[in-house]
């Protein structure tokens, strides 16, 4: 749902897709910044912050919201983001085993 009332930008490079950062409205006032993803292979390189300076650019003053793991935490906090709180997330596969999920 949140994807259909989403805008971004997606890199790419020879075809093959290098990271994502998307924005969704609730609003006039508030967004949250969601699926900022860099490939492996090019993070480091400042990436993540153009792409979500990308999708924080905008023509109205906003608030926004994300929740961000402890890899991206740092860009964010640089783009003027703080800390509001925790939120604990497990990954894994629905009916595995204890060894097979993780905490992000």
């Amino acid at each position: 749902m949140i994807l259909a009332q989403s805008v971004g930008y997606v890199a790419v490079l020879e075809g093959r897709v290098m990271g994502t950062a998307l924005r969704a409205d609730f609003g006039p006032h508030l967004s949250t910044v969601h699926m900022v993803i860099v490939a492996t292979d090019h993070r480091g390189q400042g990436l993540g912050r153009r792409l979500t300076e990308a999708v924080l650019a905008t023509d109205h003053p906003r608030s926004y919201r994300l929740i961000a793991t402890a890899s991206g935490t740092p860009i964010y906090q640089k783009l003027g983001f703080q800390e509001a709180g925790h939120i604990l997330q497990n990954a894994g596969s629905p009916g595995g085993s204890a060894a097979d999920r993780r905490s992000v």
